[in-house]
């Protein structure tokens, strides 16, 4: 495996062209920006995949050859930096679909809310196992949606709910209900909640970008103790 071999960079993907007013008088202005903004965050994307890559496939290495040697600590130190090459991985390609999504195309289809919350448990097991979560889940129906945003969704909301943890082992409770225009979804945790709203990070732009991309919506309140995220998702 030569993971030192760079690809070439290829031409950037029209990601913004549905944003891209017609060049006329003052837009023509804004159209260069948006370009400009379009290939940048292109190239970005580029070069910090390059490096992540290189950096997992010697984290993989070091796991494959010298891993039954290494001591207990070692071992799970190494698995600990596995998992975070893997989870911005993971984060990069979310942020590649959200920003060159076409705005027109609809890739939602009937999905299990159930299967998606499983699949995002089973990408935060270390993060579970680490905090020594429980998770506990309600009624989850289906609903219309685009599978891997889906899953993306409910793997922020949750990780937030451990990353944000108070000095108690984290207990965090996913369910959702069938309304008569949407679906509402909610993830509760026992964590250290807050006086007003959170200011949105990264994770949790993503989150509400989502949302939105599925007619929702996307809120937070903090009952005094913990806190709880409500989400809609429209069924038309």
């Amino acid at each position: 495996m030569d993971m030192l071999a760079a690809k070439p960079i290829e031409p950037a993907p029209s990601c913004f062209s549905a944003l891209l007013p017609e060049p006329r008088g003052g837009q023509s202005r804004l159209s260069r920006k948006l370009q400009d903004l379009e290939q940048f965050a292109y190239m970005a994307a580029h070069d910090l995949q390059e490096p992540l890559r290189t950096v997992a496939g010697y984290l993989q290495l070091l796991a494959e050859r010298y891993g039954e040697s290494l001591d207990p600590a070692a071992g799970e130190f190494l698995g600990i930096a596995l998992e975070g090459s893997r989870r911005m991985q993971d984060l990069l390609d979310a942020l590649l679909v959200l920003v060159c999504a076409d705005p027109n195309a609809d890739p939602r289809r009937r999905t299990g809310s159930a299967e998606a919350v499983s699949e995002a448990l089973a990408n935060l097991r270390l993060a579970i196992e680490e905090s020594h979560a429980a998770i506990r889940l309600g009624n989850l129906p289906e609903v219309l949606a685009d599978p891997p945003q889906l899953v993306r969704l409910f793997q922020n909301l949750i990780g937030n709910a451990i990353r944000y943890r108070s000095d108690r082992p984290p207990e965090i409770h996913v369910e959702g209900e069938e309304r008569p225009r949407d679906w509402l979804f909610r993830v509760t945790d026992n964590g250290r909640g807050f006086a007003q709203p959170p200011a949105p990070g990264l994770g949790l732009e993503i989150c509400r970008r989502i949302v939105e991309r599925h007619g929702g919506r996307l809120w937070v309140g903090s009952p005094g103790s913990g806190a709880v995220f409500h989400f809609t998702l429209a069924r038309r």
